[in-house]
């Protein structure tokens, strides 16, 4: 087989080697974007890798695209001031100051085709970025009536009454835990 190599031209040799890096290694994702957390004004990474990147990397939240845009949204391997690229097979995204109307949501990762021909195009599964909001402390409300701090509900024996436990405005929602005290 190597003989055979030889036989071809510079250039002939040079198409067929191209070709053949093109069909040994398809782009795919080494690591793709998690679940993430963040309180309001932090960063926040969003990492993508891809091995054998020869697409073009971008983002996309609930649906639409993201630009890069410099003290917002930038790339994580960026190399050197002013420089915009992304660095090899790094797509990973820095959410600088994270707000909760522009960047909680559902982001996506994604790769352009190596070439139209190879149809290696990568989307990344959608992944939460929560920008954290606390919630409101929590309160009980008894037959949809508000339980004053410090007040009991009292339920006559075999009755039936609907008790809630309820807490607004948390991002992501609070988790309420029940701890029932019975008293005879």
């Amino acid at each position: 087989m190597l003989i055979a190599l030889f036989a071809f031209s510079p250039k002939a040799l040079s198409r067929r080697l191209t070709s053949l890096s093109v069909t040994i290694g398809l782009q795919r994702f080494a690591e793709q974007p998690k679940y993430t957390e963040v309180n309001p004004g932090q960063d926040a990474l969003l990492v993508c890798k891809v091995i054998d990147k020869r697409g073009v990397c971008s983002w996309q939240k609930d649906n639409k695209p993201v630009g890069i845009y410099p003290k917002k949204y930038e790339w994580a391997s960026q190399y050197g001031i002013g420089q915009t690229a992304h660095v090899g097979g790094d797509c990973s995204l820095w959410v600088r100051a994270a707000q909760l109307e522009f960047d909680d949501g559902l982001w996506e990762c994604q790769v352009t085709a190596s070439d139209f021909t190879t149809q290696d195009a990568l989307t990344s599964q959608p992944v939460r970025l929560v920008v954290r909001v606390p919630p409101q402390r929590p309160r009980l409300e008894h037959e949809g009536v508000h339980v004053p701090p410090g007040h009991n509900v009292t339920v006559d024996s075999g009755a039936v009454a609907t008790v809630k436990c309820v807490s607004h405005y948390g991002n992501p929602p609070a988790q309420l835990k029940w701890f029932l005290e019975i008293r005879y």
